[in-house]
């Protein structure tokens, strides 16, 4: 059985969604935001949503703060996060 992908992408007009789940590891944040930059150059909003998100290492939560500033300035557009409204794991996950 394939593991299915911890983050997905919906794309509509000048918009986009990441969306995020599970177990958000330092590894999968930067892959998400490197997919992220390669949204078409038309896409000049984005939202980050993290809801789904049950355990988050502490430094994934960085990557996608310091990669949203450059990618919504970059565009000149803006983005937002939503975070999730249940308790979440922060916590530094093995490598």
């Amino acid at each position: 059985m394939k593991a299915q992908p911890l983050y997905a992408f919906e794309v509509y007009g000048g918009a986009a969604t990441l969306y995020l789940r599970s177990t958000l590891s330092l590894r999968c944040a930067s892959e998400a935001m490197h997919a992220c930059d390669k949204l078409p150059p038309e896409v000049r909003r984005l939202r980050v949503d993290m809801r789904a998100v049950r355990i988050c290492d502490a430094r994934a939560v960085n990557v996608i703060s310091q990669r949203l500033r450059p990618w919504r300035d970059t565009r000149e557009g803006s983005t937002r996060v939503d975070l999730p409204g249940v308790p979440v794991s922060f916590e530094v996950l093995a490598r």
